[in-house]
This record gives C-alpha cells, structure tokens and sequence, in this order.
C-alpha cells in the first residue's frame, strides 16, 4: 500500500496519513491536503492500485452478456461454469464485476459506467464544427461487452472508408484503400 508517514515526520517527500484519516502530500515546503479521489489517483498512478480490478458495485452475473462469454470459454477450451471463469480470470470477486469484468463481458457496461462507451463521427473537412456550421455527416454511439463494440465500430469505420483503383505497372487494376486497415483500426483503438 501507499507508504504512509507520520504527519509530523519533516523534511520528506511522500504522503503523510493523520490520526483521523486525512491524507496529506509534501509539496515542497507545504503539505496539501488530499482529497479521497486524489488518494485514489495517487495509488493507481504509483501502480498500487488497479482501476481495472475495482469492484462494480451495483454488478453481478445477471449483467453478463452468456454469447460474449461462451466465445471467450470457447477460446479458452473450458466449460467451466460462467462464475468460476470470471472468478479465476479475476473478472468477478465477492459476486460482483470487476471494472475489467465489466467492460469485457457485461451487457451494457454504461449503465455502470456512463463512459463506457464508443462514439464514433464522421465531418466533412480537416475539424469538426459545431452549430450552423455543424459538418457531422455520420454519427454513432456504440455500447456493449467490449468485443462487441469493437466489431461495431470496426464494421462501421471500414464501410465509411473508399477504395481506389489505379492501373498498376504490370497493366491490371489494383485496388487500394484509403487508408491501411492496420493504421486507422490502431489509431481508433488506441484513443
């Protein structure tokens, strides 16, 4: 866990924990209070603790999607039953979600996480505009289990994107996209 100091202990960088829980960072010649959500983004910066690995609070095997997860103990080779997979892949603990159990496998994940989600636009021009100048010509929200708005987005994006024919230097026409597959399915992936 975080390393905790004492709130007297001087002339250290680190964060001190008071007798009544307050948490307390070294900043120079000054300690900054800390509030809870800093505490807790201090701990997932330091690697001390997971964001992927919280629970979901309001979550349980009710919320999973079976057609995600049958393909998923298909490409593990198990028929194990769906809570003893999630619970030795760490995707569930204590009957609940964790946020990586969740994203992966739930049936609508944003009604845990309103953020989790895909939106994808399509503008004409180089910047998105917005009022009378609005240029979205192709917008879609994609929700689900993880591998199914990735398919969505994919099929989406791909359909959007043209094709070009040249007559090659052999004299047959080649087909080229506009753009490689491998750079824009990355680049969306990436974000």
């Amino acid at each position: 866990s975080i390393s905790r100091l004492r709130r007297n202990h001087v002339g250290v960088e680190g964060e001190a924990t008071a007798s009544d829980g307050e948490v307390f960072l070294r900043q120079n010649d000054k300690s900054v209070k800390l509030t809870r959500e800093q505490v807790s983004a201090l701990e997932y910066d330091k690697g001390q603790r997971v964001f992927e690995d919280e629970l979901v609070s309001d979550s349980s095997i009710e919320d999973v999607d079976h057609e995600v997860l049958d393909r998923y103990k298909e490409l593990l080779g198990t028929e194990a039953s769906d809570e003893q997979v999630l619970r030795s892949r760490r995707f569930m603990r204590d009957g609940k979600l964790t946020v990586a159990g969740a994203l992966l496998f739930a049936q609508d994940p944003s009604v845990m996480m309103p953020q989790a989600r895909v939106r994808v636009l399509r503008y004409d021009g180089v910047r998105m505009e917005t009022g009378e100048r609005l240029n979205i010509t192709k917008e879609r929200t994609f929700c689900g289990p993880l591998p199914k708005v990735i398919e969505g987005a994919y099929a989406l994006i791909s359909s959007m994107l043209r094709d070009f024919q040249f007559l090659g230097p052999d004299g047959k026409f080649q087909t080229v996209p506009e753009y490689p597959e491998f750079a824009w399915f990355e680049g969306w992936s990436m974000l």
